[in-house]
This record gives C-alpha cells, structure tokens and sequence, in this order.
C-alpha cells in the first residue's frame, strides 16, 4: 500500500487497529475495499452500517452513498441500538422482494468478490460469500437458494454476521465460496455443491 494512515483515521479507527487480526496494514485494506448495495431491508442496512463503521466505504451504482442517509444505513450514533428504536429508519427499508447483496467496487455485480449476500434459506437466516477470485458460478448457486430475509430471525443479527463475514473477506480470513444458516444455537455452514468447473 502506499499510503500511511492519517492521525484521523488512527483516532477513529483506533480499537481495531490494535486487534492481531487487523492492525494498521489490515485497517488500510479495509478503507480501500468499497462495497456496493444491492437490494434493501432491515437486515441490509444493519450490514451496510457495520461494514461501513468498520472503514469500507460504500457506494451506490451512480453516486456516493452518504453514511447517515435513511433507508440505506443507520447513522454511526444508532448501530448497536435495539431494533424497536431504529424503526423510522427500518421502516424506510422494508419490503425487500430479494435477497439483499454487498458486491465489490468497481464492478459490475457479477465480479469475482469479495461479495456478501443476505437472505434465507429453509425458513432460516442465511447468507452466502464469496472471496476475492471466489468462482462466480458457485456463489451464484448459493445466491439462487437464498430467499428474501423474513421476519423469523432478527434482521440486525443477520446484518452484524454479513459484516463481519466482508470485513474477514477483506482481510483475507476467509477464502473461496461459502454459506451459512442462523439458527437457535448459532450458525453452521452449509455444503455447497461445485460447479462443473470446480469440480
């Protein structure tokens, strides 16, 4: 990389740089990684708001998208708060036809990753990732078995995991093409099937 992080940034961002996991090096990859948001719904936006609190910048498809904009993202004074209190802003996202999605950027929504998708599958929360170089065809799969998120698991869990799964992508913690189901005792991977060309 060749910038250094600004005595701003170090500020803000000051509890993570001092994680192992992180550090100074893993902090500039997550400001120079933006997401792009595909879809809404309570869960989405509780993803976007931890994705973007962690440093990612995020995006629409025509213009920046700014950080305490209702319907897309809680304001950074709201993230952690009961679902009840947000409810104007949830209330602005409801009705996703969709799973909701966080793809790379620059890209096109069919890039090769790091990309995030929320849904359910089963009657359940899940969600679907996929690295950096993750085949395109295997999370396309596991994409087409995701339904919208309904109202059976919270959506501000679902959100919180879908963040921390794109910052793990982003800070190369995670590889290939995955998925995962939430249920009462926590959550468990499910097996993907490979494509043709991965198998």
């Amino acid at each position: 990389m060749s910038r250094s992080l600004t005595e701003p940034e170090i500020q803000r961002y000051s509890r993570q740089i001092l994680l192992h996991e992180v550090g100074g090096v893993g902090q500039l990859r997550l400001l120079s990684q933006a997401f792009a948001l595909r879809g809404t719904g309570p869960a989405l936006i509780a993803c976007a708001a931890y994705v973007e609190g962690a440093g990612c910048p995020l995006i629409l498809p025509d213009r920046a998208l700014e950080p305490d904009e209702v319907g897309y993202l809680f304001s950074r004074e709201q993230v952690g708060q009961p679902l009840p209190s947000l409810s104007g802003a949830v209330a602005a996202a409801e009705g996703a036809e969709a799973p909701g999605e966080l793809g790379q950027v620059p890209a096109s929504f069919t890039s090769q990753g790091p990309r995030v998708a929320l849904g359910a599958r089963g009657g359940r929360a899940a969600l679907a990732w996929a690295a950096a170089g993750g085949c395109p065809a295997c999370f396309g799969a596991a994409v087409g078995q995701l339904t919208a998120p309904g109202r059976e698991a919270d959506p501000v869990v679902l959100g919180s995991l879908g963040a921390l799964v794109a910052v793990r992508l982003v800070l190369g913690e995670e590889r290939g093409v995955g998925a995962m189901v939430l249920g009462p005792r926590g959550s468990e991977r499910w097996e993907l099937e490979p494509c043709e060309g991965c198998r």
